[in-house]
């Protein structure tokens, strides 16, 4: 009965409430209780109550200990529905939600209490089974914005409680972002037309990993139609899309497989077939389904021959051997079948699979081996083992015949720019282009291979003089004038060219192929697009090359690196604003080396990585210093490799020595080129958002010679470029330079970039660089790089860099 109905003015009547009840004093001690309260309780009889305390009676929904004051029900406030949880006298608890109520003395409180139990306890098997089933709910007010979102969902998106404001906006950002117009779009069809929705679809966590959710969402309406709030559930399907995936791969690979394959069921009716199947037998597929496999019988095996193969099979599972079958068409073919039995769970069999491959193709495999073995899959040129056993016998050949072999070895020019900006499917079609066009270019005769990667070699037999070499190698040079079209784009490759002619340059296979490849190498360091004849002091220029690797491996120990520093001249005040950090190398056996040699040879034996390191932490150093001679506004420049960016470690690097020596990481820029960007993009683009999250800035440097454009910039959150000093040598009597210089800084400026020219030597180059807006310049009409202590009286010393006139 309400309370409210309670007569005031006369003794309670417990004894006649249908519902437990008791009457407790202003010291929390109960005054009386009815059966039904002490049948709630577990007690005997309702005297067992009398005296005790209520605190020793219950507890808080929640464990906690009520406070036994009534102070607003004495005062003649009702308390209605008070949740605690009562104890029982043989051990356990009971819900029970408290109505209180002053008694008509005004001295005590009646309490009326509900057993909740079973509500609770299915509140609680829903939330559970909400857990177990990966389901989270939300709660969204449309009118006012704000957001319920259950802590089982912020797991979900990868969140830990309360580690992100629940807003429609943060729930938004979780979800991938080719899956996030679908899922607005489906949230603004359900507010505007009242149509649920049910919409699988991606969200990324913070560590950028994928995961596959399925949200129901749904709107409340007000009598007038009007939406109130939306209400939906989130649940994990990772594991289910994982598995479709991979049911839908395993299909994938069962069709396109080159083998015949064959399902049954336990009755041996076959329930599907692959397109191997088809192509072998003749049948379609409508022809077999629901058929046994005996359709395909020959006839050439007896009962005992079916009896051994069902007998392996109940033994086993399995069985395997050559049987003869018949296609559509009545010929009879041998095939080497493999049947294996499928059970479930519990060991039933379900299923029988046969997987086949047709023997009678066997000369068709032989040819087909033969092919992957000697030819290049790429190009269908002969490969390195084809190429190296027609050169030996075009050797042997000419011995008998005294006549000539050239050999042409050929290694395309910037080709690892193409597959950097444009990926390696557009560097694949490139090759494929490059081979069909050095096969237009030579006779029949003549033996073309791939390498690998991007190196091919021609073998030219019976050749009267090294001029017939030369004019083929002409030849090439002149048919890769033309562009080739991949992928919508129009690409330019050139190529370097190095000969060697038996016997002259080399009594073996090996001799000419290597004296061919140090031509190559000679062409490629004196301009490129070009060809070189073999000399003697190629073969030592190699054997160099060799030293130089292996004398680098120890430079850094023996202590032979140094730093030197380019100044960067800020255009607007005149003064140095920054440095570029180069790294100089002077060896005791090979005295200094030229910086392009030796980054080179970092490149090739993997040193680069411990160079890029040690640069890092020189430059810092060298810094640290100038800083606190105090030149505390100067940057420092420090080239990145695409091996450092890649490697996993850059960005812990970075911290290291910049807490080492105690720089500020916005004194830092790091530089970076365009095909060290677009090596791997969407890595690159993670690594970069880490590293800017350091506080520094990042560069573009040598801008303009890849093959990419200003647009790409847009993925990467770069603050400068640097234009290539290739566009400022001629400037401004080069009309094209001149326009690719002002185009860069214009579109740079608009992206929000500052700009830097690099190879500034000329008042002219100046005044042009200047006029278009330039933010800054490096070059020797500044300082060449110098080491660190002129570099400091340069900076002590400096004034401002006076614009020519």
């Amino acid at each position: 009965m309400p309370l409210d109905d309670c007569d005031t003015h006369s003794e309670v009547p417990l004894q006649s409430l249908p519902v437990a009840a008791a009457i407790v004093d202003r010291d929390g001690r109960v005054l009386a209780a009815n059966p039904a309260a002490a049948a709630l309780f577990g007690a005997a009889q309702a005297a067992d109550l009398t005296g005790t305390p209520w605190t020793d009676l219950v507890v808080g929904p929640s464990g906690e200990e009520p406070t036994g004051e009534w102070p607003g029900v004495l005062a003649g406030r009702p308390d209605q529905a008070r949740e605690a949880m009562l104890k029982r006298t043989e051990g356990g608890y009971r819900h029970v939600a408290i109505d209180a109520a002053p008694v008509p003395s005004g001295e005590a409180v009646l309490l009326v209490l509900r057993d909740i139990t079973a509500q609770r306890l299915t509140e609680q098997r829903f939330t559970r089974s909400q857990a177990f089933a990966n389901i989270g709910t939300w709660d969204w007010n449309t009118q006012t914005g704000e957001l319920f979102w259950s802590e089982r969902i912020a797991s979900l998106f990868g969140y830990g409680p309360g580690e992100r404001e629940t807003t429609y906006a943060n729930f938004l950002n979780a979800v991938h972002p080719d899956d996030r117009q679908r899922v607005v779009d489906a949230v603004n069809a359900c507010i505007e037309n009242g149509s649920a929705y049910n919409l699988e679809h991606r969200v990324v966590w913070p560590d950028g990993s994928v995961r596959w959710v399925l949200e129901r969402g749904d709107v409340v309406r007000n009598a007038e139609g009007r939406p109130l709030n939306m209400l939906g559930v989130v649940q994990d399907i990772t594991e289910r899309k994982r598995q479709e995936a991979a049911l839908e791969l395993a299909g994938k690979v069962i069709e396109n497989t080159p083998e015949g394959v064959l399902v049954t069921d336990a009755r041996l009716n076959i329930i599907s077939v692959n397109h191997a199947f088809i192509s072998t037998t003749g049948y379609s597929e409508l022809e077999v389904l629901g058929h046994k496999p005996s359709i395909l019988a020959s006839g050439r095996h007896g009962a005992d021959f079916y009896q051994m193969m069902w007998q392996s099979l109940r033994d086993s599972g399995q069985w395997q051997g050559e049987i003869w079958n018949r296609r559509k068409n009545g010929d009879i073919y041998p095939e080497w079948l493999n049947i294996s039995a499928i059970r479930d769970e519990t060991g039933a069999v379900t299923h029988y699979a046969g997987i086949f491959s047709d023997l009678s193709t066997q000369e068709h495999v032989r040819k087909r081996l033969h092919r992957l073995a000697y030819y290049d899959l790429l190009t269908d040129l002969p490969n390195r083992d084809l190429f190296r056993d027609r050169l030996a016998n075009a050797v042997s050949r000419s011995r008998r015949l005294d006549r000539g072999v050239g050999l042409i070895f050929l290694g395309l020019d910037r080709f690892k720019t193409v597959n950097d900006s444009l990926g390696h499917s557009a560097g694949d079609e490139l090759l494929k282009a490059v081979a069909e066009r050095l096969v237009e270019c030579m006779g029949e005769s003549d033996t073309i291979a791939r390498l690998g990667g991007d190196e091919f070699t021609v073998v030219l037999g019976d050749i009267a003089a090294p001029t017939d070499v030369a004019q083929a190698a002409r030849k090439i040079l002149q048919a890769f004038r033309a562009p080739n079209l991949v992928e919508g784009h129009e690409i330019y490759v050139g190529a370097s060219i190095g000969i060697s002619v038996f016997p002259g340059d080399g009594d073996t296979p090996e001799e000419l192929i290597r004296n061919a490849e140090a031509a190559m190498y000679k062409a490629k360091e004196q301009g490129r697009n070009d060809y070189r004849f073999y000399t003697a002091d190629m073969g030592t220029r190699s054997a160099e090359r060799l030293v130089l690797e292996s004398e680098l491996r120890k430079a850094i120990e023996r202590n032979e690196l140094s730093l030197a520093f380019q100044p960067q001249v800020d255009l607007k005040t005149g003064r140095i604003c920054g440095v570029e950090a180069l790294a100089r190398w002077h060896n005791a056996r090979l005295g200094r080396v030229r910086p392009d040699l030796f980054i080179e040879a970092a490149e090739t034996t993997g040193v680069i990585a411990e160079l890029g390191r040690w640069v890092l932490d020189a430059a810092l150093r060298t810094l640290s210093r100038w800083h606190q001679a105090g030149f505390s506004s100067l940057r420092m420049a420090v080239n990145i490799s695409g091996h450092q960016l890649l490697s996993g470690c850059l960005v812990d690097e970075v911290q290291g020595a910049l807490a080492r020596h105690g720089v500020p990481a916005a004194s830092l820029e790091l530089e970076l080129t365009e095909s060290v960007l677009m090596e791997n993009a969407e890595r690159t683009v993670r690594l970069l958002e880490r590293l800017q999250a350091l506080g520094l800035s990042l560069a573009v440097d040598d801008f303009g010679t890849g093959y990419s454009s200003l647009a790409y910039l847009k993925r990467f959150d770069v603050d400068k470029l640097k234009i290539d000093k290739s566009f400022v040598r001629d400037i401004p009597g080069n009309n094209s330079d001149a326009e690719i210089a002002a185009t860069v800084i214009a579109m740079g400026h608009k992206l929000g970039l500052r700009i830097v020219a690099e190879g500034v030597e000329t008042p002219e180059q100046l005044r042009f660089l200047a006029e278009q807006g330039c933010d800054q310049i490096q070059g020797y009409l500044f300082s060449p790089p110098v080491e660190a202590p002129a570099l400091l009286e340069l900076l002590e010393k400096q004034t401002e860099l006076e614009l020519p006139a």
